[in-house]
C-alpha cells in the first residue's frame, strides 16, 4: 500500500512470512544475537526484504547497522525500513522503500512508517502532539465526523516517525516529537480509507539548530489509512 503514497522512482517491497524467519549472514545475525525473538524476527524481515529489493537493482544486498541502530545502506542507495506487529505476535508487517541516489526527483532522504490503525493512547498525546496539533485535529474531527480523534492522533504519530527517519541521515541526531508541528489535510475520505497529506508549519525553539537551518518546507509528507494499517511516508 505504500505505492499509494510514494512517488515514482521509489521502489517498495513488503516482507513475506518466510523473510521473518530466514537466517541472515553471520555479520548481520551478530547484531541481534542477544535480542528477544520478536526483535530478531523484525530485523530479519527488514534485512531480507531489503536484500531482495537491492538484488533486483543490482546493488550490494547487505544493510548493516550504525552506532545509533540506523540502517547503513550500500553506496548509491537511499532507503528506509519499517515494521509493526500486533502485541504478542512474532510476525506482523514489514516494508522496505529504496530510491537510487541519481533519481529523477532529486530525493536526498526518505522515511516510511507502519502503524496499526487504532487510536493513540491518551497518555501519549501530550508527548507526541504539540498544542497546535491538538487544536488543529479537533477542527478536522469536527469536519470529518466519521474519523475518531484518537486515530488522527495516531496518524500524526506515524507521520512524525516517517519525518524523523527522513531527517536522521541529514542531521545525524534524533529530534523530539515536540520539536516541530505539522498540519494535516484530508485529501480523500472514502470507503473506510483515508488519504492524508501534511506539511511542517513550525520548527520550535528547543529543536536542534541543524533542523532550523535546513529547508524543511520542501519535505513531502503523506499517508494512506485502511481498516488495519497506517502507511506514512516522507521525503525531501
Amino acid at each position: 500500500m505504500f505505492q499509494k503514497v510514494l512517488p515514482p522512482h521509489i521502489f517498495c517491497l513488503e516482507a513475506s512470512e518466510k523473510m521473518w524467519q530466514q537466517t541472515l549472514s553471520p555479520q548481520l545475525e551478530n547484531f541481534i544475537v542477544k535480542a528477544v525473538p520478536q526483535r530478531q524476527a523484525e530485523f530479519r524481515a527488514g534485512r531480507n526484504a531489503a536484500a531482495e529489493l537491492l538484488q533486483k537493482l543490482n546493488k550490494s544486498t547487505e544493510v548493516l547497522m550504525g552506532l545509533k541502530r540506523e540502517p547503513i545502506w550500500p553506496d548509491g542507495v537511499i532507503g528506509s525500513i519499517t515494521h509493526c506487529r500486533p502485541q504478542d505476535h512474532i510476525i506482523g508487517k514489514c516494508c522496505v522503500a529504496i530510491v537510487l541516489n541519481d533519481n529523477a526527483l532529486h530525493i536526498k532522504s526518505l522515511g516510511i512508517d507502519l502503524e496499526l490503525a487504532k487510536p493513540l493512547a491518551e497518555n501519549l498525546i501530550d508527548k507526541i502532539l504539540t498544542p497546535f496539533e491538538q487544536s488543529h485535529l479537533k477542527i478536522i474531527q469536527a469536519q470529518e465526523r466519521n474519523i475518531v480523534l484518537g486515530l488522527l492522533c495516531m496518524i500524526i504519530f506515524s507521520m512524525k516517525e516517517a519525518i524523523y527517519k527522513t531527517l536522521f541521515p541529514l542531521l545525524n541526531e534524533y529530534i523530539d516529537f515536540l520539536d516541530l508541528s505539522i498540519e494535516l489535510e484530508i485529501d480523500e475520505n472514502l470507503h473506510n480509507t483515508l488519504l492524508v497529506s501534511a506539511k511542517i508549519i513550525a520548527i520550535h525553539e528547543q529543536a536542534p539548530e541543524k533542523l532550523k537551518a535546513m529547508q524543511w518546507k520542501k519535505m513531502h509528507i503523506c499517508c494512506f489509512v485502511d481498516t488495519e494499517w497506517i502507511y506514512s511516508a516522507a521525503w525531501i
